[in-house]
């Protein structure tokens, strides 16, 4: 039986206020992120909704883990990646036909509840209630050159869901190579407090502005797109 996140009740009762100039930015990311997603075809992206699609996504977050060094197979006796923040987190993911190959994670607001980074790194993210935390993003090694499409289409699909809930800020935790690529990218990405070893890493907890980086994204993907078509 598909299996709802407990975010998903009355997550969008109450919507964060815009500018006018906010409103035009953000709706221009939505008429992007459709774009990007028909560009990593011919791998699919959508949201995951069964129990068996979440434990597929833990078993490739803790292959990335393990993988990647940040922490070691004894840690995870079940071979799952999870934590109690999965509970209330809507999952997405990329497929290659039916096999899970890119996933990443959307914790939204609830009155009383912190949100990741806050819980990690000890922080209150403002405005309070508006912000969506983005994190535990992973793609799959093997995928060769569709790696850098799978991952611009897990943050198209991340932008498509907060939208539909009514949000626009959005949160995460980058290492500082992380920071670098998103910053060359042309997105706008505020660091909110000092670095902490998380997860296997150094990282920043910080505040990423989609909604004034659309330009930046755009020329991005126009570069992108016409150096796959060639």
């Amino acid at each position: 039986m598909p299996r709802r996140a407990a975010d998903d009740r009355g997550a969008s009762a109450r919507r964060p206020t815009q500018s006018p100039d906010a409103a035009l930015a953000c709706a221009q990311m939505d008429q992007l992120a459709p774009r990007v997603l028909a560009w990593a075809a011919p791998l699919c992206f959508r949201r995951i909704e069964t129990d068996a699609e979440r434990d597929a996504a833990y078993r490739l977050r803790y292959e990335a883990v393990v993988e990647r060094g940040w922490a070691s197979a004894a840690d995870f006796p079940d071979r799952r990646e999870r934590d109690a923040f999965d509970l209330r987190a809507v999952l997405i993911g990329g497929f290659d036909g039916e096999r899970l190959v890119a996933t990443k994670r959307l914790v939204f607001p609830l009155p009383g509840l912190p949100l990741p980074i806050e819980s990690i790194y000890g922080l209150t993210v403002h405005p309070r209630g508006q912000v969506v935390d983005w994190g535990r993003t992973v793609v799959a090694p093997g995928l060769g050159g569709a790696s850098h499409r799978a991952l611009a289409a897990l943050l198209a699909l991340a932008w498509q869901e907060t939208r539909a809930r009514g949000y626009h800020h959005v949160c995460g935790d980058f290492s500082p190579a992380m920071l670098r690529l998103y910053r060359r990218l042309g997105v706008r990405v505020t660091v909110l407090g000092p670095a902490a070893h998380y997860a296997g890493e150094t990282r920043h907890p910080i505040m990423l502005h989609p909604e004034t980086s659309i330009h930046g994204l755009n020329v991005w993907f126009a570069r992108s797109a016409s150096r796959d078509s060639t």
